[in-house]
């Protein structure tokens, strides 16, 4: 019997999945840990399977086509640093999947709320890429019809694939179980940039690319008072 109150209008899709000790839907990429869902970790053969199969990440069904049925469309469910960079560790869902898992997720519904790193086995392999540790506070669902994945080089963070972010035709935010303001995404992005700034700052040439990403990113803001937020201004100011 279920033990937590979970949102309403979940996807039917995600109705069939298999529930953990309290009631809650494990998300189909969930590994196990002893025998039991750790939603911390991905099962990476599901990674693979995602990947090759087109399915949603979270309701293991099979993806919609985009409008050229050239592919498949996707929600990518990340937070607002990975739009600057249009890249994500984790491959793409169901619009109405990653929306209902926005809602329902403890720690993408609770701003103050970081995962728990306790007891983590000793062969869990970190996501691909350079993750940024902290709770974003807002999660933006990335809306793309057109996307495709790589394999990280050596020495670029992490192991394994990204997925990059092609043709994004909408980015819908989330904070506390529903919809974020601009002022919120854009404290997010502000406290969030440092640590891309700081990796811009190693390379020649990189933070006019990286004022440029960010002034992309804006453009799936609403209005906001940019001059209460110094390192969007700062970082901006590197365009050319």
């Amino acid at each position: 019997m279920s033990t937590i109150t979970l949102p309403p209008d979940m996807p039917s899709r995600m109705r069939q999945l298999r529930r953990n000790k309290v009631g809650f839907p494990v998300p189909w990429f969930v590994g196990d840990i002893d025998g039991q869902p750790d939603f911390r970790f991905m099962d990476a053969p599901k990674l693979v399977q995602a990947i090759q199969e087109q399915l949603c990440f979270i309701c293991g069904h099979k993806l919609n086509r985009n409008r050229e049925h050239t592919g498949p469309k996707g929600t990518f469910v990340a937070g607002p640093m990975c739009l600057i960079n249009r890249t994500s560790a984790e491959p793409p869902n169901h619009g109405d999947c990653a929306e209902w898992s926005a809602k329902a997720c403890p720690f993408l519904t609770k701003p103050l709320k970081n995962r728990r790193t306790s007891d983590i086995p000793d062969n869990i392999i970190d996501p691909a890429g350079f993750s940024i540790d902290r709770n974003p506070g807002v999660t933006a669902l990335i809306e793309s019809e057109r996307w495709s994945y790589f394999r990280v080089p050596d020495g670029m963070g992490g192991q394994g694939i990204l997925f990059e972010f092609q043709r994004i035709v909408n980015v819908r935010w989330m904070s506390g179980g529903g919809a974020a303001s601009a002022d919120e995404v854009m404290t997010s992005i502000d406290t969030g940039l440092p640590q891309l700034v700081a990796m811009a700052e190693m390379e020649d040439g990189a933070m006019p690319v990286l004022a440029r990403k960010t002034r992309e990113a804006m453009k799936w803001i609403g209005a906001s008072d940019i001059t209460q937020f110094p390192v969007i201004q700062s970082v901006l100011a590197h365009l050319p």
